[in-house]
Parts: C-alpha cells; structure tokens; sequence
C-alpha cells in the first residue's frame, strides 16, 4: 500500500469519525472537517512532490542556430 493511500484512508477515517459524533456543535463540526480537508490536501501535495521527484527529468532540446 502506498504512504498515499495510508495517508487518505487515516483522513477519511478522521472524518467519518466526525460525521458519526451527531452531539457536535456545527463549529466543531467545520473544525474537524477543515482539519480532515487539511491532512488529505497535505497528503495529496506530499504525494505529488514524491512523484515529481521519482520521474526522470525530460529531456532539454537544443535550440536550432
């Protein structure tokens, strides 16, 4: 399994657990969901520089005199 999809499945699990506490106020709410969203965005933007980094650099065409 990927580092991403551990990192998504732990943030999709932070934020079910939150949809399934109902006694929440509607600010913890949206705290613990911008929190969720937080950890997949980050998770998301690690995961593409890990792959920027592991793709090979293109080729530099030279220009034409």
């Amino acid at each position: 399994m990927s580092t991403l999809s551990v990192q998504r499945s732990n943030a999709d699990r932070l934020f079910k657990a939150v949809q399934a506490d109902t006694p929440l106020t509607t600010f913890e709410r949206v705290a613990a969901t911008a929190a969720a969203n937080r950890i997949k965005a980050d998770a998301l933007r690690k995961a593409r520089m890990e792959q920027a980094e592991s793709q090979p650099a293109a080729p530099v065409r030279k220009k034409a005199r």
